[in-house]
């Protein structure tokens, strides 16, 4: 179930302790078909189990509508809570925005940094 998968947009890895890291590079302009074999990948790294995953949103990059429907409509199928890591108080308010506005499906928490995303999935699971 370990392991790290390098994709054009993303990358995507199961660390020892359980908890899935989803890293996005920096200037991707990611389209509905990169979210759909993103998850695929997730699927085959996850084999049916549903875990934790911490998301690194600091880096800049653009999310076509489609893709982000996506990603939000998969996410309860390999995750059961996650955590956003973001690069400034004001994405902070946005992305707590827009977790008002669609209610995740599984606990969320918008964080300043990864051991503080870290800690906080480790104690919501």
């Amino acid at each position: 179930m370990n392991g790290q998968q390098q994709q054009a947009t993303e990358l995507l890895r199961l660390d020892d302790s359980g908890i899935f890291h989803w890293n996005f590079v920096a200037g991707a302009n990611i389209t509905l078909a990169d979210a759909q074999r993103a998850y695929r990948q997730v699927a085959k790294m996850l084999d049916g189990k549903k875990v934790p995953v911490l998301v690194d949103m600091r880096a800049p990059v653009k999310i076509e509508r489609a893709a982000r429907q996506y990603y939000a409509s998969e996410a309860k199928n390999y995750f059961c809570a996650g955590a956003i890591i973001v690069g400034s108080p004001f994405s902070k308010i946005l992305a707590n925005f827009f977790m008002g506005f669609n209610k995740p499906p599984m606990p969320m928490r918008v964080v300043n940094a990864e051991e503080e995303g870290m800690e906080w999935l480790k104690s919501a699971v």
